[in-house]
């Protein structure tokens, strides 16, 4: 995960760089450097770094920092055409580099000569070539193009106001008034005519239904996410994962396991004398000792929470209770998971999106939607709040987050299953829960229904901590924070 922030035809382009730091400065750590669209300048130190900075004099810019995994470099990168930056974790980099012949020493380097290959007129093709997350900038002559994976898994925001064009990996830079880049919208700025175009991307297809016998889909299903998480943790020593003890996580647990992998589980809890410990947790932890994998349970009082709760609430700028409820484990498993020198943080973001996860799934089951299609449109939907939103609570404590169901080849593939194998009148998820019992855990594991969606019992604090201070409503103490 590394930070990008670009600003054409401003006057105050390099100001409003130098202040994008002190928003983004956790989004990488081990590198930094601009271009003006003539000059390279790099750094690993923030303080001479910002000092060159300071130096230029300039209406446009392009600047990234780098989180460094594996043989990640500083950028901006250059070609004989353009300059580039990027976010981005592409597995199969080394693949493409035979395949199209491409000399290329890293992934944002063959990132940028393939989308090079293909812009404008074949953007198709480099969306069927590119296996893994991205947030992209290419600069060439009077043309600035930004486009994203077609999940949203990093962030990219834009504002185009007047004749100025800005993007961010966050949108408080943009001042908080620009907008999510659409995932299967790829953006083009003219410098000269000031002009912004567009160019759609296809989305996932939920056409032709698989037909395949129902054991075949589970053996496919099972060996996508095995390769999902292998891609996801072959460039790091020792990662986290956000365990609830629910089938999701505990399929991600399992597979971590048998692959021998190094990990932690985490999760985290609220702790008062009024509350008891919460039965999914007390279930997450009974599952992670039958699996012999270790897990943390992070545990906060009353002044810890409220102090998370203010962090919580400045970062996802929300006081809706839910919101802000829900965000508190995944803030708080990443502040741990930094302590114990984790940069890596693997959830199960996306099960209820393509296995049919939500009530309103079972919904248009009876009334004879297409659950598939319903399940499209919700993954569509899931870069614009949800995603942002786990990338800004871990980034702060300058930990990644990955998300193996959200690998492009599961995807494809989930999207497509007929819906008799994704949910019936009792369960939801069918197909993931056999998968499961598949990878050796046991029907009443595979099978639990969670009494709580993750976060709901720090809902509860929120109410509880409330009350203390003398308020009625959640609402009006988190807007007091």
């Amino acid at each position: 995960m590394c930070g990008i922030v670009g600003v054409f035809n401003n006057d105050e382009a390099v100001k409003i760089a130098i202040d994008s730091f002190k928003i983004i400065k956790n989004r990488g750590q081990d590198g930094y450097g601009v271009t003006d669209g003539k000059k390279i300048t790099q750094d690993t130190k923030i303080i001479s770094f910002l000092k060159k900075l300071e130096k230029l004099k300039t209406k446009n810019i392009m600047m990234h920092n780098l989180h460094k995994l594996g043989d990640r470099g500083l950028q901006p990168l250059k070609s004989n055409k353009g300059l580039f930056i990027c976010d981005c974790e592409i597995y199969n980099w080394q693949h493409l580099t035979k395949k199209h012949q491409i000399k290329a020493k890293t992934d944002a380097e063959l990132l940028m000569l393939l989308f090079e290959k293909y812009y404008p007129n074949n953007l198709g093709d480099f969306y069927e070539d590119i296996d893994g997350p991205f947030a992209l900038a290419y600069w060439t002559d009077a043309k600035v193009v930004v486009a994203r994976d077609l999940i949203g898994m990093k962030p990219l925001c834009y504002r185009y106001d007047k004749d100025t064009f800005m993007f961010a990996s966050e949108n408080k830079i943009l001042d908080n008034k620009g907008k999510m880049l659409d995932p299967t919208k790829v953006i083009t700025y003219n410098t000269k005519t000031k002009k912004l175009t567009e160019q759609d991307i296809r989305f996932y297809s939920t056409k032709p239904t698989l037909n395949h016998y129902k054991k075949t889909l589970i053996d496919e299903v099972k060996e996508k996410i095995t390769l999902a998480i292998e891609k996801r943790t072959r460039d790091v020593n020792k990662f986290g994962i956000l365990f609830s003890g629910g089938v999701d996580s505990s399929i991600i647990t399992t597979i971590c396991k048998d692959l021998k992998k190094n990990f932690i589980c985490y999760n985290a809890v609220f702790e008062h004398k009024t509350v008891k410990m919460p039965q999914d947790i007390e279930f997450a932890r009974k599952i992670a000792k039958e699996l012999k994998v270790p897990f943390k349970i992070i545990k906060v009082g009353v002044k810890a929470t409220e102090e998370a709760i203010k962090q919580v609430i400045d970062l996802i700028e929300t006081t809706e209770p839910e919101k802000v409820g829900a965000a508190l484990p995944l803030f708080l498993a990443a502040r741990q998971a930094r302590k114990d020198r984790i940069k890596v943080l693997l959830t199960p973001r996306g099960t209820e999106e393509i296995f049919a996860g939500y009530e309103h799934h079972r919904q248009a089951l009876i009334q004879g939607e297409d659950v598939n299609r319903v399940c499209a449109n919700d993954l569509k939907k899931l870069y614009s709040e949800e995603l942002y939103k786990d990338n800004i609570v871990t980034m702060i404590h300058n930990v990644e987050i990955r998300s193996p169901y959200l690998d492009r080849n599961l995807v494809s593939y989930v999207i497509k299953i007929p819906p008799k194998f994704k949910l019936d009148e009792e369960y939801q998820k069918l197909i993931l829960r056999e998968v499961a019992q598949e990878l050796g855990l046991r029907k009443d594991i595979a099978f639990h229904r969670k009494r709580t969606l993750l976060g709901t019992d720090f809902s509860k604090s929120i109410q509880t901590i409330g009350k203390k201070k003398g308020f009625r409503k959640q609402e009006d103490f988190l807007e007091s924070l």
